[in-house]
């Protein structure tokens, strides 16, 4: 805005031609200017009001814009009644603003300036008004947004037809549904700090019911939205188009939306900053396994203990968790109780540190024999910055075991694994029991630690190759791969970044 307006000031020429293009002025951008004082005086309703920063210089934009549509941009809701009567022309309507200001402007005063908004928006496309979060403190649970949401009137008398796009926060009610043909929805609440703040989350499941176009589903900060009760004359909900969820910044207790939401097959799912008792993530995966169908049918997991964080892709979409304290709400021997478990081809399972000095063993994961025994489809498994003692003592066949652990299994990476508890006699012994018991090995690949402190035998290395097809040693070892897909059109209030392998560190990045 400002740059047009600099050459809007060269001289009178410029001036001249620069009015005969209205096209020029149909964005309107002004940002938040938290140090400057009211404009100017204007007349309303018989009194004189002050006019927040940045009203004159919208209100020469709409002068020199014609009847064009608009895209507006701002940062002050104040600026939200100088477009009131233009609601035929809006193509695109964002207030984002400093969630710390809120308290501080006067939501009676925003909420009777939305009422000034009873004309249809025919052309309107995208919706966004609410606070902007600040970032997560990581010393602090939560980013507490202590004011009470606004409710949003019906807007617009009603009629966006064109509508697809919206986005609320801090408004934590509305009245009626009247957003019939959205694709992109985003949610945000805040922390309550007063009962009487609490939003029936009624309200939001009936959006959602209405919106059977949806594609993607962005909620954080749920708390506001309180779950008391089972809504009988709520229907189940299903978007078949849905293919983006992302959940963020709330309570296990606030998953009682998929009571009613069904995800389908294909959609990637994001949950991140969970809070709740221990296990009580893996047990929501389990109890709504049936509505969660794209963690029907997963290929492919990584577990990083040390990013807290799980990644799974398979045909059917994507799951990503990112919790705090990982190994503690899914320690490794409880892994198999995941819903899709038994559909596994490849797992990644990465610990706490890059250097074995540093590591901390989990006394609960000695036995892995549980996770092994439910992983009856793995092909593949990579262990990365963590003991492989107890996982290969978990996969070598004994001869009073009937049945052979992951029948499957023919290739095991480690990644500075050996150096931990010089295991490297124990892959030995796993690789001969299962070459004994007809299901042997087909390549194993060793990824030495930096700092040489692996035990390596030549006479192991040799004695390995005579029943296993490839061995190598000294190679690098590979990272899940993300799905390019699951990056694009990403926004940092909507959709996370899918970061896999090193990514914690800024050593490796995703590879596609």
């Amino acid at each position: 805005m400002h740059d047009v307006m600099a050459a809007y000031q060269v001289c009178r020429y410029w001036r001249q031609v620069m009015k005969v293009f209205p096209s020029i002025w149909t964005t309107i951008v002004v940002p938040y200017f938290d140090d400057r004082h009211p404009e100017a005086l204007a007349i309303c309703g018989g009194e004189q009001r002050p006019l927040p920063p940045g009203a004159q210089l919208v209100s020469h934009y709409l002068a020199l814009s014609g009847s064009l549509p608009l895209d507006v941009y701002i940062s002050d809701p104040r600026l939200l009644y100088l477009f009131s009567d233009q609601s035929y022309r809006l193509r695109q309507l964002e207030v984002s603003f400093p969630g710390q200001t809120f308290r501080l402007l006067h939501t009676e005063v925003i909420v009777r300036t939305f009422h000034l908004f009873n004309h249809a928006a025919p052309l309107l496309e995208v919706f966004d008004f609410g606070a902007v979060l600040p970032d997560r403190d990581p010393s602090h649970n939560w980013n507490l947004l202590e004011y009470r949401g606004v409710q949003l009137p019906v807007i617009f008398a009603g009629q966006t037809p064109l509508l697809r796009r919206l986005r609320l926060s801090g408004l934590m009610r509305w009245k009626d549904t009247h957003f019939p043909n959205l694709t992109h929805i985003c949610i945000t609440g805040y922390v309550v700090t007063d009962v009487d703040s609490f939003a029936n989350v009624r309200d939001l499941l009936k959006l959602l019911q209405h919106s059977p176009a949806l594609e993607e589903l962005y909620l954080s900060h749920l708390e506001s939205w309180s779950v008391r009760e089972t809504y009988n004359d709520i229907p189940e909900i299903r978007p078949l188009r849905l293919r983006r969820l992302s959940i963020s910044d709330c309570y296990v207790l606030q998953f009682a939306l998929f009571q009613y939401l069904h995800v389908p097959f294909g959609t990637s799912v994001s949950l991140t900053n969970i809070g709740g008792d221990d296990g009580a993530l893996t047990r929501v995966l389990l109890r709504h396994a049936e509505r969660l169908k794209a963690a029907a049918d997963m290929k492919r997991l990584e577990v990083n203990y040390y990013s807290d964080k799980i990644l799974a892709f398979g045909p059917s979409g994507s799951l990503r968790i990112m919790t705090a304290k990982l190994e503690e709400i899914l320690p490794l021997h409880e892994l198999g109780g995941i819903s899709f478990a038994q559909t596994l081809e490849e797992v990644w399972i990465s610990g706490r540190s890059r250097s074995p000095y540093y590591y901390l063993w989990q006394s609960n994961d000695f036995d892995c024999s549980v996770l092994f025994t439910a992983l009856i489809s793995l092909q593949s498994l990579h262990i990365r910055f963590r003991s492989a003692k107890s996982i290969l003592q978990a996969l070598t066949p004994w001869k009073s075991q009937p049945d052979i652990t992951c029948p499957n299994l023919h290739t095991i990476s480690l990644t500075s694994s050996l150096g931990i508890d010089g295991c490297l006699l124990e892959l030995l012994k796993c690789a001969q029991a299962r070459f004994d018991a007809g299901h042997p090995l087909r390549r194993i690949l060793i990824q030495p630690s930096a700092d040489g402190d692996d035990f390596r035998s030549e006479t192991v290395l040799a004695h390995l190759r005579e029943v296993v097809d490839v061995v190598e040693y000294g190679v690098v070892c590979p990272l899940i791969e993300v799905r390019s897909e699951l990056n694009e059109e990403t926004h940092h209030q909507y959709w996370p970044v899918w970061l896999t392998g090193d990514d914690h560190y800024g050593t490796q990045t995703q590879s596609e």
